[in-house]
C-alpha cells in the first residue's frame, strides 16, 4: 500500500463536464491505499470458501471461515474469459467489495473500507509535483493522448479487454491503473452536484453517506473508455451491481 500524506488538494476540473464542477477545496486526512487495483488472486479467497481456511493475523477475535457472508456465486463467467490469475477481480457489486473489506480485517486485525470519491482522486492527483499538500491544478491529471497510453489501458489500446496488473507506468506514489483497465467504485452514493453541495472551504474529508440502495460513485474509467473519461476527475454514476 502507498501512503497518501494529509493535506488540501483543487477536486474537481475547471474544464470537465458539470458534474466535475465547480472545483473545490478539499482536506483530507492521510491514508493507505492499495498500489493496484484488487487482483483474482487476492479476492477469489474470501468468494471462495474452500480456497479460506480458520487462519488468521487477528488476534482480537477468532476467525471461522464458515461464519463470512460470502457473495451468491455467480452461474457465468463474468471475467468473459479476459483473465484470472494476474489480473484484476471484476464483477463485483460494491456490496461484495464491501465484504471484502471487511473480510480483510477479519483476516488480518487491520480495519479495511473502500476510499471516498474524494480520497481516491487525492491519491490519484497525487502524480503530481509536490505530494506533501497534495497541490494539483484545476484540471484533473488530463495526460495528453500520446502520453495516456503509457498510463492507461483503454478503448484505444486495450483489444477490448482488461489486461493484468501493473503493467502500465504508476503515478508518482507508485499507485497503477488509476486510469483505465478496470473502474473503481468509491463509498459516496453518487450526486450530480457533488462538487457544488460541498460544505466548507476547504471541505473537510467529505463523503456521501449512502441512504439508499442505489447509485454509487465509481471513478478512473475502464479498458472500454475514452481518452476523456480517463482523468482523474472523472465521475461515473453507477448502480450497486447494475449499469
Amino acid at each position: 500500500m502507498a501512503l497518501v500524506p494529509a493535506g488540501t488538494f483543487t477536486m474537481g476540473n475547471a474544464d470537465g463536464p458539470t458534474n466535475e464542477q465547480p472545483p473545490r477545496q478539499v482536506q483530507l486526512d492521510s491514508f493507505w491505499i492499495g498500489t493496484t487495483e484488487v487482483g483474482y488472486d487476492e479476492f477469489i479467497i474470501f468468494y471462495q470458501k474452500e480456497y479460506d481456511s480458520d487462519s488468521t493475523l487477528n488476534k482480537a477475535q477468532a476467525y471461522k471461515a464458515d461464519a463470512i457472508s460470502r457473495p451468491t456465486p455467480q452461474y457465468i463467467d463474468y471475467t468473459y474469459g479476459m483473465g484470472k490469475s494476474g489480473f484484476p477481480a471484476v464483477s463485483m457489486t460494491q456490496q461484495a467489495a464491501l465484504r471484502y473489506c471487511q473480510w480483510l480485517y477479519e483476516k488480518t486485525g487491520h480495519f479495511y473500507r473502500l476510499p471516498t470519491e474524494a480520497e481516491w482522486e487525492a491519491a490519484c492527483k497525487a502524480s503530481q509535483p509536490a505530494i506533501g499538500s497534495i497541490p494539483v491544478p484545476q484540471t484533473g491529471w488530463k495526460l495528453a493522448e500520446k502520453d495516456l497510453g503509457d498510463y492507461a489501458w483503454y478503448y484505444d489500446n486495450s483489444y477490448e479487454k482488461y489486461h493484468e496488473l501493473a503493467q502500465k507506468k504508476p503515478n508518482a506514489i507508485g499507485l497503477y491503473d488509476m486510469l483505465g483497465n478496470v473502474a473503481e467504485w468509491t463509498m459516496d452514493f453518487y450526486d450530480e452536484n457533488y462538487l457544488q453541495n460541498l460544505k466548507g472551504e476547504p471541505s473537510m474529508n467529505p463523503w456521501i453517506e449512502p441512504t439508499k440502495r442505489h447509485s454509487r460513485t465509481v471513478k478512473g474509467g475502464s479498458y472500454d473508455s475514452t481518452p476523456s473519461e480517463c482523468t482523474c476527475s472523472f465521475r461515473k454514476k453507477w448502480y450497486n451491481g447494475q449499469k
